[in-house]
């Protein structure tokens, strides 16, 4: 086992390697954290320092969204399992 940590400590030494993984990571249970529906109507688009950029597709769902930030953070940071989620940027 702590062969593979190294490993995994090497690899995320390489600049913006372990936001691109976080960042997959949330492309993927985006759907589980927000539902079916929401997820129809907004996209994680960009992860980068803590900030998580979300592409809504109205500004009534931006405003629901809104409302639910902190909620839908704690979510994520949870099914991740790391605090990495600091704020959510809704577009």
């Amino acid at each position: 086992m702590q062969q593979i940590a190294s490993v995994f400590d090497k690899i995320f030494k390489r600049p913006g390697l372990k936001e691109y993984l976080i960042e997959g990571q949330i492309q993927a249970i985006w759907p589980q954290i927000v539902g079916r529906q929401i997820a129809q109507l907004s996209k994680p688009v960009h992860f980068k320092n803590g900030n998580l950029f979300v592409r809504v597709s109205s500004p009534a769902w931006r405003n629901e969204l809104n409302m639910m930030r902190s909620q839908i953070a704690f979510k994520m940071n949870e099914k991740i399992g790391m605090d990495v989620v600091k704020s959510i940027i809704l577009r």
